[in-house]
């Protein structure tokens, strides 16, 4: 019997696509892309639209959940957990794989159990194959019992909707299309598509990071780093012999590319005249002069995760032979170490994996994980004053201020700059503390503008600026009904591009 439709469980936990949304958007909207293919497109979108709006839910019960877990109690549905399984159950795989026969019914016709024999359904095999490939990776590796650590059984559902053009992990199961045949193979025949998706398991029982701006781009990072991983294990690939590509076998012959994603190149999967350019970034300069809205990809988790994958393929590369030999073990030490915060950025993973490197391994082998970071741009270790110019992000427009400094007092003036139009601000009440935070109130010239509030933390190097902001006046523009959007309130990250003395 059925257990449920595709919204019976994506409401849970947040739906983690392998084909971005823009991707299907360029599909959509190129007048040279087949009417079917765009049909298909549509369909995919749509359900990724639907899930985005829950996302604001997603993030609220993600930040409420434990980091035991990961995940909101009740999350797994009955039909896929283990009724008593606990960290210390010997280790069961249990794999069930369904079909929704084109509908978006999930476990609609259950084609095969935990030991029973291939069937006829291509897909259906390569889905119960590559669960097992994934669940050795992380028994023999990690001594991991399954994506929870508690044998939870690994579900997952092919054969869903019509020609259906993506794969996602969807907080209970994996779920997989047969793609559109015109851009899209079937998305079962992709190991490392499979060890991404069950990652997004792993890492919502472990850090739980949020799937929004960095901390979903080292969620991506995370479901890739370890994707590539089972299937070099499984293909027996040193990091020298691995292609360090992403679903190569994805895309159809019609595509111009090579895989959907690389890791040792981000940005050169592919360059077609539909799908468009690969648009990953492979350093950190190029996330700070970007700006992506939270409605664009989660904020460019698809985009930003390619500088964390670089910076694992230069660790693995670097340190030579099997990957998850040393460079693997440093970053499941860091993802399951309790340290990784959920809201963790780029500069609070490049700092742990650092330290894990030289608990695990050393001096010379944090040399090895410190030089892949600054090479992508992350540098770790440096101290510097908060005194300079900076300039990044300021939710949808461009920001940059000129911060003095005096006994933990901040002083300085800035400017935004939004669709060509700059307004100007004076810092008040700014202060700085030992450890790192920063507050301050910015005052436009303007008195038709309200003022904003932010909170912040300088990273160890010293370089960047990540926090929240948020209008003085937000409450009662809530009030009198607007919408509580990036208007209101949203993040900011800066890098400092120059030191200087200025007396004001």
């Amino acid at each position: 019997m059925p257990s449920g439709t595709m919204s019976d469980h994506s409401h849970h936990a947040p739906c983690c696509f392998v084909i971005p949304p823009y991707v299907l958007n360029n599909i959509v909207n190129h007048p040279s892309a087949p009417e079917s293919a765009k049909t298909y497109a549509r369909a995919a979108l749509q359900l990724t639209g639907n899930i985005h709006q829950r996302r604001n839910d997603f993030i609220a019960q993600r930040l409420n959940a434990t980091q035991s877990t990961g995940v909101v109690p009740g999350i797994i549905q009955n039909n896929n957990t283990s009724s008593s399984a606990t960290a210390t159950t010997t280790k069961r795989l249990n794999r069930k794989v369904y079909s929704a026969s084109n509908t978006e019914i999930l476990d609609y016709t259950l084609l095969r159990s935990e030991g029973d024999a291939a069937t006829s359904d291509v897909a259906e095999n390569e889905c119960y194959d590559g669960f097992g490939s994934t669940f050795k990776f992380y028994s023999d590796i990690f001594d991991r019992n399954s994506i929870n650590n508690a044998g939870i059984t690994l579900v997952g559902t092919v054969h869903f909707k019509n020609a259906y053009s993506n794969a996602q992990w969807d907080g209970a199961q994996m779920i997989f299309g047969d793609g559109d045949g015109t851009f899209f193979n079937r998305f079962t025949a992709s190991l490392d598509v499979i060890g991404h998706e069950l990652t997004h398991g792993v890492t919502q029982y472990t850090a739980n990071l949020i799937y929004q701006g960095q901390s979903g781009a080292l969620n991506e990072s995370m479901s890739d780093v370890f994707g590539i991983m089972v299937k070099q294990y499984k293909l027996n690939q040193t990091s020298a012999q691995s292609n360090w590509l992403i679903g190569p076998e994805l895309w159809t012959s019609r595509v111009n590319g090579v895989a959907l994603r690389s890791m040792s190149s981000p940005g050169t999967a592919y360059n077609d005249t539909v799908l468009g350019k690969d648009p990953q970034t492979a350093t950190y300069s190029e996330v700070l002069s970007t700006n992506y809205p939270d409605t664009y990809d989660h904020g460019g988790v698809h985009i930003y995760s390619g500088v964390p994958n670089r910076a694992f393929y230069l660790v693995a590369t670097n340190l030579g032979g099997y990957s998850w030999d040393r460079a693997g073990r440093i970053w499941w030490g860091v993802l399951t170490g309790g340290k990784l915060r959920s809201t963790a950025n780029f500069h609070d993973f490049a700092k742990l994996t650092c330290d894990q490197a030289e608990t695990l391994y050393g001096a010379s082998v944090k040399e090895v994980v410190e030089k892949a970071w600054k090479d992508v741009g992350v540098e770790v270790g440096k101290v510097k004053t908060v005194v300079g110019t900076w300039a990044g992000s300021h939710s949808s427009s461009r920001l940059e201020i000129a911060f003095t400094l005096s006994t933990g007092t901040l002083k300085g003036i800035g400017s935004t700059t939004f669709n060509d139009k700059t307004s100007i601000f004076n810092i008040i009440s700014g202060s700085y503390g030992p450890d790192r935070s920063l507050r301050f109130e910015v005052k436009y010239e303007s008195p038709n503008t309200s003022n904003e509030s932010f909170t912040g933390t300088m990273y160890p190097d010293g370089d960047a600026i990540s926090g929240t902001w948020e209008s003085v006046d937000r409450a009662a523009y809530v009030a009198a009904g607007w919408p509580d959007n990036d208007i209101l309130l949203g993040s900011f990250n800066v890098i400092k591009t120059s030191d200087f003395e200025m007396v004001l």
